[in-house]
């Protein structure tokens, strides 16, 4: 159905610049630029669109060139003093950001409704050339610019316990989406944000074991929705509220350490649409939660022998969505994620530096499309390696996917089966 033809040819320029200045043992300086310029010299992508078991349409995007980028700016001055007998380890700081994206696309079908039981029109380079040129192109691009300003303080409260608290404010502004061919601007808006941190930590036993509890905010900017009856809906950020806790340990001479989480992430202010006469209007009263808990664990029991290993619980739904959504799992949230991974290597000997690993990963089903009616089937990746380090080389062996199953990532594309790798790496 698509030759070898069809393909992408893109990059990505950075230019990054770092400043640092310190005026004295309690404050620093800290400036930071970042210049970054990507294209797409090709890029043609494909979309299947299966309506039924056998029927297919297929959509064309062709991109060919488009440019986009991104400055950044930010400047931080870094402090370490006392207030009496508060430790203070201060961050305050501005940035500013501008992103751009210049469009060039041609969107389209490629054949109508084909039936895959049966020969279809082969997709290949020229002919999607030839139908982007006869279907046309769109020209257009946005810029956007973000201006932030925050300040961070973590202070000693007693020797075992810490605090931080922390605010950040940004602005955002965007003149919308610029068209060529009207010479006019479309959805411009502003929108400003303030974000706090709160933290708490508390050695109960001095650097091995500690108990820990935070809250941390996130936001989204959402541009002003456009309602049937041509009302423009002015629309306040999106905020992510993540309540978390848990305890750290750090035992037996740094040979075993663990982490345990539980946490609780509510995301408010969501879109969503509403029948209402006139046809259907977007609302901003969506809801969405995630919780569940993380469990992880590093030991060295003995010299060379090194094992990692955890494991999450998650469920993430919408409790305030659409009539189609409400209630529903997010897609690509599986419930059980867990991984093991454990390696020796000999450390004395005429063989010392030769090593084995073996692991695996486990992922549970989850949902492929947001009705939740298809699922994607969780699976199970068997893997070891082999390797031979030494001072000024290293050889390794590593087989991925072992029992060679049939998988497929939350886009639903076909994942590698069975696969081994070999390197040489040489040290200097």
């Amino acid at each position: 159905m698509i030759n070898n033809s069809v393909d992408v040819e893109n990059g990505i320029n950075n230019l990054q610049v770092q400043f640092q200045h310190k005026f004295n043992d309690q404050w620093k300086s800290e400036t930071n630029f970042l210049y970054s310029e990507g294209f797409y010299k090709s890029l043609m992508w494909t979309t299947f669109n299966y309506l039924t078991d056998s029927t297919v349409t297929r959509n064309m995007r062709n991109q060919t060139p488009e440019t986009f980028g991104n400055i950044q700016l930010q400047q931080n001055f870094i402090g370490d003093f006392t207030i009496g007998k508060f430790r203070n380890r201060v961050v305050i700081g501005l940035d500013y950001n501008y992103n751009y994206n210049e469009l060039y696309r041609s969107v389209f079908n490629f054949s109508g409704v084909e039936n895959v039981l049966r020969p279809t029109r082969i997709i290949n380079a020229d002919k999607i050339a030839d139908t982007s040129y006869a279907v046309g192109y769109s020209n257009s691009y946005t810029k956007a610019y973000n201006y932030g300003a925050y300040i961070s303080d973590v202070f000693n409260i007693t020797p075992g316990l810490m605090a931080m608290v922390s605010l950040r404010a940004d602005r955002y502004t965007t003149k919308g989406t610029y068209n060529i061919v009207t010479g006019r601007f479309t959805g411009a808006y502003q929108q400003n944000a303030l974000s706090p941190k709160l933290g708490l930590v508390y050695q109960v036993v001095k650097d091995k074991v500690s108990v820990f509890a935070n809250y941390m905010n996130g936001f989204a900017n959402l541009a002003p929705a456009t309602q049937p009856d041509g009302t423009i809906l002015e629309l306040r950020p999106q905020y992510a509220n993540q309540w978390e806790g848990g305890v750290k340990i750090d035992v037996f001479a740094n040979k075993l350490n663990a982490t345990l989480n539980v946490y609780s992430i509510d995301v408010s202010n969501s879109t969503r649409t509403e029948a209402r006469t006139g046809g259907n209007f977007t609302v901003q009263d969506g809801t969405q939660l995630s919780q569940g808990f993380e469990f992880e664990v590093i030991a060295n029991p003995i010299s060379g022998l090194n094992i990692m290993s955890g494991y999450a619980f998650n469920e993430n739904t919408y409790k305030k969505a659409s009539a189609a959504l409400e209630g529903k799992s997010v897609i690509a949230s599986p419930k059980h994620v867990g991984n093991i991974w454990m390696s020796y290597f000999l450390t004395h000997g005429k063989a010392k530096g030769l090593g084995l690993g073996v692991g695996g990963n486990y992922i549970s089903e989850s949902w492929f499309e947001a009705t939740n009616v298809f699922v994607l089937p969780g699976y199970t990746l068997l893997s070891a390696a082999l390797y031979y380090d030494q001072p000024k080389y290293r050889i390794s062996v590593k087989g991925n996917n072992l029992s060679d199953e049939k998988y497929w990532n939350p886009g639903g594309t076909p994942q590698k089966p069975m696969n081994v790798l070999a390197s040489v790496a040489l040290k200097f």
